[in-house]
């Protein structure tokens, strides 16, 4: 009997998640009567939750340090929506075996007020820490080489940091080769593309020459933004609901906005778009219900 392509390929998936069905685990911490949750890969263990349910039970209502081994195996990954939801949750411990935080780990920790990323850990997934409405400052190690802010089942920004609106502070290992911190904010290593923006009052370096996707997005606590004329682009969400913004001053220099990039500044009353900028995506200033004017040149030509 010949197999048709489809055929083929649906037999190829069978096989691929025959492969990575694993049996959940749990076990209870005598000492503080949680319950885990997790699952063994190999010589690995990983922690893991799901969109109604976290790792851990019953949900914490204050610190709570993550084992470093289960089932006799090293914890190498918080898995996506490990601690989702944990609004009772105000500090937590992430062990030096842990190498990868997955996506919407600790989204909706309201209750989290810092964080600190231990040096083992390379990956933070998309989401891992949205919505930390409490969280005011992160602590980012040495190895962590890709924080991820797109999700790749929506193409939305899902940024890591976003919808945190007290994030003040970020600190970033000065051997970290991914990453760096100046004022306050997340860069890239070369101090060009602008990864994670804080609340309060804000200037961006003047190495700056890009603003993130989903950079800002979330800071209702940004209350204004200065802008270097090195900056050429505006990502796409890269202001989405900073409703505390009541002004922005967009320098000459920049020469396209991004979709959604003001999207729900319900704060912003009026926009000057300077003479450089030629695009500016859909939804750009979408939701902007304060905005009674604005200005746009003719050098846009979408």
């Amino acid at each position: 009997m010949k197999l048709n392509y489809q055929a083929k390929g649906w037999l190829v998936l069978l096989f691929t998640f025959s492969i990575f069905i694993v049996r959940a685990d749990t076990w209870t911490d005598p000492d503080t009567g949680y319950t885990w949750t997790y699952s063994s890969y190999g010589k690995a263990a990983q922690i893991y939750g799901g969109y109604k349910s976290a790792a851990i039970s019953p949900k914490p209502t204050d610190v709570v340090t993550i084992p470093a081994t289960l089932g006799g195996k090293p914890v190498t990954s918080i898995g996506d929506y490990a601690f989702f939801g944990c609004s009772g949750l105000t500090s937590v411990t992430i062990p030096d075996s842990v190498t990868s935080i997955g996506a919407n780990a600790f989204s909706g920790c309201s209750g989290l007020t810092s964080v600190t990323i231990p040096d083992s850990v390379t990956s933070i997934g998309f989401g891992a820490f949205y919505g930390c409405s409490g969280l005011t400052s992160v602590t980012i190690g040495n190895s962590v080489a890709k924080i991820i802010e797109c999700n790749p089942y929506t193409g939305a920004y899902d940024t890591a940091f976003g919808g945190c609106a007290q994030l003040a502070f970020f600190s970033v290992d000065p051997a970290n080769a991914a990453y760096k911190s100046q004022n306050g904010l997340l860069l890239s290593s070369d101090g060009k593309t602008l990864v994670c923006g804080v609340n309060g009052d804000v200037t961006i370096p003047d190495s700056v020459t890009s603003i993130g996707e989903g950079a800002f997005s979330g800071c209702s606590g940004l209350a204004s933004v200065t802008i270097p004329d090195s900056v050429t682009s505006i990502g796409g969400t890269a202001f989405n609901g900073c409703s505390g913004l009541t002004s922005v001053t967009i320098p000459d220099s920049v020469t396209s906005i991004g979709g959604s990039a003001f999207r729900g500044c319900s704060g912003l009353t009026s926009v000057t778009i300077p003479d450089g900028v030629t695009s500016i995506g859909g939804s750009a200033f979408g939701g902007c219900s304060g905005l009674t004017s604005v200005t746009i040149p003719d050098s846009v030509t979408s």
